[in-house]
């Protein structure tokens, strides 16, 4: 019995490999922004009130 490779790929592997690559870029963006939506960043204590006056704004027609 002779040894018989095959050189070619059919239509599946063409199609499966795209696919695969794609399925985990979406599967790492969605795992990334779950952990980043996770994070606990502190708010700050301290309400920042400015006044601003009338007079810095221009009105342009």
């Amino acid at each position: 019995m002779q040894f018989y490779r095959k050189t070619r790929r059919g239509f599946g592997g063409k199609l499966v490999k795209p696919l695969v690559k794609i399925f985990i870029c979406i599967v790492i963006l969605i795992i990334t922004i779950f952990l980043i939506g996770n994070l606990d960043l502190p708010a700050p204590n301290k309400i920042i009130k400015q006044k601003i006056s009338n007079e810095n704004f221009k009105v342009i027609k």
